[in-house]
């Protein structure tokens, strides 16, 4: 299974994003509150393109380890493989990714309302508690040969609403503003994960 997904700085609010699909008849699918330690191969300030992308993630309470593999973009389409865990098993798990030498990171803590939309997945997202909202839409597919008409499809529906997938750049940018907020990198040689948790235990 492939997912074919854009993203872009939302121009507004999350709650007037909803309220406008809402009106147009935009199916409300659910809200969810989602803590996630991503893991970063190597250790810097920005994000790189790197292909692994390797999360552990608690959603609305429950949790999953998450594998995404290809290139990331504003629009990008990868391989996606998710492996759903015992929430009293997340830390078992992060112990477990420490050993194997995953031990750096972003702590993520997102609000998020989930619609469907001209069977389009959308979702708004507030990051970090105050930091910069931002939207996704996706939709998947099984063959790789359907991935850049799914993409238009994308496209056009986007900016029928007026919410314009971000250039490559722009959505680095917007990832490092994210990443960047202070009090959300993670160093596990450093710090435990009972101390992170206790700083979101809301999540769990």
């Amino acid at each position: 299974m492939f997912e074919v997904e854009a993203r872009g700085k939302l121009p507004i609010s999350v709650d007037e994003a909803s309220a406008k699909l809402k009106g147009l008849g935009g199916k409300f699918l659910e809200r969810r509150k989602r803590f996630s330690l991503i893991y970063m191969r190597q250790p810097t300030n920005d994000i790189k393109n790197d292909p692994v992308d390797l999360r552990i993630r608690v959603s609305n309470g429950k949790s999953e380890i998450v594998l995404k593999y290809g290139e990331s973009g504003s629009f990008d389409n990868r391989i996606e493989v998710s492996v759903p865990i015992e929430t009293s098993d997340f830390s078992s798990a992060v112990e477990l990714f420490k050993l194997l030498g995953f031990t750096q990171g972003v702590v993520t803590v997102t609000d998020s309302y989930k619609f469907e939309y001209k069977d389009i997945e959308f979702v708004f997202v507030s990051t970090n508690e105050s930091g910069p909202a931002y939207f996704e839409a996706e939709r998947l597919t099984e063959n790789k040969e359907d991935i850049e008409k799914e993409r238009r499809y994308i496209m056009d529906v986007c900016t029928e609403l007026g919410m314009e997938p971000s250039s490559q750049q722009e959505y680095i940018e917007l990832l490092n503003s994210i990443n960047n907020m202070p009090g959300h990198r993670f160093d596990l040689k450093k710090e435990s994960f009972d101390s992170i948790k206790q700083r979101f235990e809301g999540y769990f």
